[in-house]
């Protein structure tokens, strides 16, 4: 198996497009749909877990309303925490794990079951549209909705597709607003590949 998948990585990184998959949780789809050099996306994976596992390390904060993500050593925060002080915590905590550029996107205030699951709703609908659209690339891209706020993370292949994503998310009625941590890279899309 494991010289089947050498190979076929070989033959697609001989043709000039490279085909690994990248496996996160129960999803898997390829490096090449991602649009970040193999390197950039381990570099940005291992940075990620880093920086999680210090969250989750620190005795009494609570990382599980923190989401990361890094893209081309960006870090970005995601999420609600119940005060200022935790805010200032969960920087001050990535700070010392990352000399890379961090942007924060946390925000501060009540934040119950009824917001989670609305916003798990939310972010549904913008990943079946995105599914569904013929233009909008799905693969290589990140979303997550706090407040009905979509935060979208991640690179496509022309400034057409960006249009496209930014036009469908802002169709949707209830979305307030969308953070756009797109990037327009050249890059060919060679493989891709989900396992649900």
């Amino acid at each position: 198996m494991k010289k089947i998948l050498f190979l076929t990585m070989l033959i697609f990184a001989l043709e000039g497009c490279v085909a690994t998959m990248a496996v996160t949780g129960v999803e898997a789809v390829s490096s090449a749909a991602d649009g970040r050099s193999i390197g950039s996306q381990i570099d940005d994976t291992t940075l990620k877990a880093r920086l999680k596992a210090a969250l989750f390390g620190e005795k009494g904060f609570p990382s599980s309303k923190v989401s990361v993500y890094v893209f081309d050593n960006v870090v970005f925060l995601v999420g609600v925490l119940d005060s200022e002080s935790l805010k200032v915590w969960a920087k001050r905590i990535i700070k010392e794990h990352t000399s890379a550029e961090v942007i924060d996107y946390l925000q501060v205030g009540p934040y119950d079951y009824a917001d989670y699951a609305n916003d798990l709703k939310l972010t549904a609908t913008v990943k079946a549209k995105l599914f569904k659209d013929k233009v909008a690339p799905y693969s290589g891209i990140s979303i997550e909705t706090i407040n009905e706020e979509v935060y979208v993370f991640g690179k496509v292949s022309a400034p057409e597709k960006l249009e496209r994503i930014e036009s469908i998310i802002s169709g949707i009625p209830s979305v307030k607003s969308m953070n756009n941590n797109i990037t327009v890279n050249d890059w060919k899309r060679c493989l891709t590949i989900r396992i649900f």
